[in-house]
């Protein structure tokens, strides 16, 4: 397996943090176990290692520097254990996670839109069978044994989950749901205004629909989780606040808006207060990810 360096919080590390110890704690280690053609596809398989993780102040997964056998039982079971990143034409469309709490689901982000969602998990067992092979090398528990798609570890048992099962289940999600699919809004075409044109006051609209319920309100439906993180791919991690406002600064790139300052503007006069750093930062990377598209 190859290791990859952490990767922070920001959205495709385009800017660092790294200088506060928050932003630095806001990372998970995963390391790669796969990288396959599927079709038109390159499906890279990661895992997030206990090792690393839990027992690793920086690490968001962090529990213990020296973990009891019930700690580490419960980060196994409990903690995101695998993701798939899905590239196609050398471009990630998706990254899909397997998550346990409150309901084992896959955890789906498109990163070019910051789309996502969430959709069932049929598989049956308790523990991932990169998580079980782990804990068997780690010698965590001198007596943790796997036996027959069975872990035993902590005077308890285990059923396994085949990572081939968790593979064919993700390769079935991207061929119903589509998710190989390149989702990028155009650039809307400037208006031509002539005298008998009426001109577009793009602004007005861009704050019309930030409103609760508009196109544009990213921030409603993260109200009270802004700063829960989310997965957004190769192993990365973002506070939704983040998401929201990447988002909304890209929305207002494909909307017609000019320039990143006017952006700015626009979310003051929303506000109706100055904007923060941490705002003014990320609706400019969502802006200039518009920019870069060109």
């Amino acid at each position: 397996m190859k290791q990859n360096l952490p990767i922070l919080l920001l959205f495709f590390a385009l800017h660092s943090f790294a200088q506060t110890e928050k932003a630095v704690k806001l990372t998970y280690n995963s390391v790669v176990t796969l990288e396959e053609p599927i079709n038109e596809l390159q499906l890279i398989s990661n895992y997030y290692p206990l090792k690393s993780n839990i027992e690793n102040k920086y690490s968001l997964a962090y529990v213990s520097e020296a973990p009891s056998l019930m700690q580490i039982e419960n980060a196994a079971i409990n903690k995101p254990s695998v993701f798939f990143v899905i590239r196609k034409n050398n471009v990630v469309v998706s990254v899909i996670t397997l998550i346990n709490k409150p309901v084992r689901n896959y955890y789906v982000v498109n990163p070019q839109t910051g789309e996502q969602n969430e959709f069932e998990c049929n598989l049956t067992g308790d523990i991932t069978e990169n998580r079980a092979n782990e804990i068997e090398n780690e010698k965590y528990d001198s007596a943790a044994v796997i036996k027959n798609d069975t872990l035993y570890f902590n005077g308890k048992i285990f059923s396994i989950i085949s990572a081939n099962d968790i593979k064919r289940e993700v390769l079935d999600l991207i061929t119903k749901y589509q998710l190989s699919k390149t989702v990028l809004a155009p650039k809307a075409k400037a208006k031509t205004t002539t005298s008998t044109t009426p001109t577009v006051d793009i602004g007005k609209i861009v704050l019309a629909e930030t409103k609760q319920g508009g196109k544009l309100d990213f921030f409603t439906p993260i109200k009270g989780k802004e700063y829960e993180n989310v997965q957004i791919g190769n192993g990365a991690v973002s506070a939704n606040i983040a998401v929201a406002l990447y988002k909304w600064g890209r929305a207002n790139f494909n909307a017609g808006i000019k320039t990143v300052q006017e952006a700015l503007v626009l979310f003051a006069k929303f506000k109706n207060r100055e904007l923060t750093p941490y705002e003014k930062e990320h609706i400019k990377t969502g802006f200039e990810s518009g920019l870069k598209k060109k």
